[in-house]
């Protein structure tokens, strides 16, 4: 599995979708036959289970996972169960690979206070198919169809176990396809992209009134509104690298079917520099810095939208929010001549994003209903630095210090919520402060620690104390992980407490997060 993170200038990769970057996790199958298994049980009755099966078969490869976890809840309500499928295989030809993947998820959870504080006893299901197949000839020119589709079935109930008929029903169907062609030349590789994605809803509150109901899987009860639309994009990439320097420009034009009329426009930038590696006599610096520039789009949720529920209300004349993020940034690493890895690196990172008609979810102080709005503008300022030392790549591989790390992140808005307040936009992280250890104590065995310091901007109403509400800031906190693993041969043991300090946080709102968590399990893989 390989996990790629993506910052600001993701539009041509996927869209507009990914508004401020996206985590791209990548599944393969492994290079050999095996199967293994994993174990999981810890406090509030949480067991997690799951098997997964890496198998060859002529020319093609296939990865095949199952799981199950399940749990009481850290606090009333808060309770889940989740069984999730997945299959992912390849075909190698001569001509090119096929990629297959279909996945099946069912999710019963708790969502105490997630949508609304005043509600806590709310609770929703969830059925997920997705399936996608893509075909990639590479040669002098690179093609790369791919088909994509997705059916989510919602059931969501303001008060648990209230009648059927109280409750809101959603059918989401998400139909796509893209292809994607690249050349290369002197100026390095060129791309073309052009992706069409369709959106569907069936539902009992969102969207507009059907002339004729359409039933759904609950009897008595029928779809009653529906809403589709689609989205089309069309995108050009150019790709240069030499003598260390890359340099990336994509320009994406979209246009959105509830505005047939526009066409937007999103472009983005990145450069980066290799700096020449200074070599000692004992050490290797290796330097890169970089500049990124990229414009985004997102579109309002068909729950930004419509959802009428509780104390939350939509809005159907939202605007789609934009951002323009610049960021400006260095890596450098250093190396022991003779070794490959690195034993110290450093990040740093400022970045700059205005954001425009931003969507959020506000109320005002002398209103009990939270509304969706656009904000005219909101701008953030940011900065990251992180620092990792790795001394068994400095001394010897048997140095008991494997890591020694810090990092700190801090996030400034020059908007407040004053005489209202906002759920999501303006109440985020404003300082994150995090120390990193760890260390063998002998062969096979492991401690990691986590020590984080975190303090948010914004207040929340709180129900506790009183039933009209009254404001409370969010409390500063510290986090501290520890997680102890033993590997022997095939088996790795493991136990994991989160929280250990069991401090008092929130994450929204007056939505406690869990106290000490202990969690320990066993993971095994076996080759065929």
């Amino acid at each position: 599995m390989t996990r790629l993170l993506y910052k600001n200038s993701t539009a041509f990769l996927c869209g507009s979708a990914p508004f401020s970057g996206l985590i791209n996790i990548i599944t393969r199958p492994d290079s050999n036959d095996n199967i293994g298994f994993s174990l999981t049980g810890g406090m509030y009755r949480l067991l997690k289970t799951a098997v997964n099966v890496n198998l060859h078969t002529g020319k093609f490869t296939h990865l095949l996972s199952l799981d199950y976890n399940t749990c009481g809840g850290y606090r009333p309500n808060t309770d889940f169960d989740i069984v999730n499928a997945f299959y992912y295989g390849t075909g190698r030809f001569k001509s090119g690979e096929l990629q297959m993947q279909v996945g099946y998820s069912d999710k019963k959870y708790g969502a105490n206070g997630f949508y609304s504080l005043k509600y806590p006893d709310q609770y929703e299901s969830t059925a997920t198919f997705l399936a996608s197949v893509r075909w990639v000839h590479t040669g002098k020119i690179d093609w790369i169809p791919a088909v994509y589709y997705r059916r989510n079935r919602d059931c969501f109930e303001l008060v648990k176990g209230q009648s059927p008929f109280k409750n809101n029903y959603h059918l989401n169907q998400v139909l796509g396809g893209n292809m994607v062609t690249a050349f290369r030349s002197l100026i390095g590789k060129t791309s073309i992209g052009l992706d069409f994605r369709l959106e569907d809803i069936l539902s009992t509150s969102l969207g507009h009134l059907l002339e004729e109901p359409v039933p759904t899987n609950v009897s008595g009860v029928d779809y009653t509104r529906k809403r589709t639309r689609n989205i089309t994009g069309l995108s050009v990439s150019q790709h240069y690298e030499n003598m260390g320097l890359n340099v990336d420009f994509t320009l994406l034009m979209q246009n959105f079917s509830d505005y047939r009329k526009k066409i937007y426009v999103l472009p983005a930038g990145y450069l980066s520099y290799n700096i020449k590696p200074g070599i000692g006599d004992k050490l290797i610096l290796r330097e890169k810095i970089f500049i990124t520039a990229a414009s985004s789009l997102r579109m309002p949720t068909f729950t930004n939208l419509y959802y009428k529920t509780g104390d939350i209300l939509g809005n159907e004349n939202l605007l789609p929010e934009k951002a323009y993020t610049f960021e400006l940034g260095s890596r450098f690493n250093l190396i022991r001549k003779g070794r490959s890895a690195s034993f110290l690196i450093s990040d740093i990172a400022l970045f700059h994003r205005r954001g425009k008609d931003m969507i959020d979810y506000i109320k005002l102080d002398e209103e009990s209903l939270w509304h969706t709005v656009n904000f005219t503008s909101v701008n953030f300022l940011g900065f990251e630095a992180s620092v990792k030392f790795l001394p068994s790549n400095l001394l010897t591989d048997k140095f008991f210090i494997t890591l020694i790390g810090i990092e700190y992140s801090y996030l400034y808005s020059d908007k407040n919520s004053s005489g209202f307040q906002s759920r999501y936009l303006l109440d985020h992280l404003r300082h994150k402060l995090s120390f990193l250890l760890s260390h063998r104590i002998f062969k096979g065995l492991n401690v990691d620690y986590s020590l984080s310091y975190q303090d948010r901007k914004g207040e929340y109403i709180s129900y506790k104390l009183n039933s009209s509400g009254e404001y409370q800031s969010y409390p500063s906190y510290w986090l501290l992980d520890i997680r102890i693993d033993y590997t022997y041969r095939v088996f790795n043991f493991y136990v994991e407490a989160s929280n250990v300090l069991n401090s008092k946080y929130y994450d929204l709102g007056d939505l406690e997060q869990p106290g000490i968590w202990i969690k320990t399990g066993l993971k095994c893989k076996i080759n065929m």
